[in-house]
């Protein structure tokens, strides 16, 4: 049996640019970082966080409260979680979907 499975991953600007307007890596390679060169054959990313995984207790879109801040970073020192690099900047959430075999 087949299951679907995601996580949250923090993106720097230059991977969640490439990604808002599609241009994904056709052949990507971890050895040479470049813009979601960490993203593998089968896995999916779509912006933003799960309304679970927000900090903020944002249940999701309403008139009141469209949005949140907390899936923006003004300034992080992690890695970003599509290309690798150590550089600190910007960074935006994104969610990580794949499909796992269960059993």
């Amino acid at each position: 049996m087949r299951r679907r499975e995601h996580t949250a991953i923090w993106l720097c600007v230059d991977c969640m640019v490439l990604h808002a307007n599609g241009e994904l890596p056709t052949d990507p390679n971890p050895e040479e970082p470049e813009p979601l060169c960490l993203i593998g054959p089968g896995e999916q990313l779509t912006a933003g966080m799960l309304a679970e995984e927000h900090e903020c207790g944002w249940t999701g879109w309403s008139a009141e409260r469209p949005e949140c801040d907390c899936e923006r970073q003004e300034f992080g020192r992690h890695r970003c979680g599509g290309c690798g690099t150590d550089l600190a900047g910007e960074r935006h959430a994104a969610t990580l979907w794949w499909t796992s075999e269960e059993g």
